[in-house]
């Protein structure tokens, strides 16, 4: 009665650290696949030049295509563990200078070409893949919104600091 009891909990504690390790497993190698989307859709954007179904310097064309490269380029520079401290490195840098990251480009505001469509949906399916997966641009974006609190709690304290002390003015809220 008792050794199916001590079987059962064993097996239980192992699947309890096979879980832990393959969460681990996937933080750890997750990210590149991530980007795998992305690559598809600058191939398939490629493709369509190379096939001449679309113009080389077609506005739209041009505009998803540099996107595409900068994402790609963020995604595989932030992959990895070695990519995740400096992914908290980019990301409290990108709290203090926002200005200066790649830009993308604009998209022309007219509508793309129809041979684009089936590209531009699969551009959308690969970014909201990468958003939900990559570990690295979580980290990102984490760092960077962390940067941001202190940054506006420092000048929240700097602002108190120059304020003049509650007795003068006898109408101040208490801190």
């Amino acid at each position: 009665m008792i050794l199916p009891l001590v079987f059962a909990g064993g097996t239980a504690l192992l699947m309890f650290g096979l879980l832990i390790e393959a969460g681990i497993f996937r933080a750890l190698h997750d990210d590149a696949p991530a980007a795998y989307k992305l690559f598809a859709v600058r191939d398939k954007l490629i493709r369509l030049v190379i096939e001449q179904k679309i113009g080389r310097r077609e506005p739209h064309l041009d505009a998803l295509y540099h996107n595409v490269n900068v994402l790609l380029i963020g995604c595989r520079l932030l992959s990895g563990p070695d990519g995740w401290m400096l992914a908290e490195t980019h990301g409290k840098r990108l709290a203090h200078r926002a200005d200066q990251k790649e830009q993308l480009a604009r998209l022309p505001r007219e509508a793309p070409p129809e041979v684009l469509d089936s590209v531009v949906d699969e551009l959308r399916e690969a970014l909201e893949y990468v958003v939900a997966h990559h570990f690295g641009l979580f980290l990102l974006l984490d760092e960077r919104r962390r940067e941001l609190t202190r940054i506006q709690k420092a000048r929240a304290k700097e602002l108190l600091q120059m304020m003049p002390s509650a007795h003068h003015h006898p109408a101040a809220c208490p801190a």
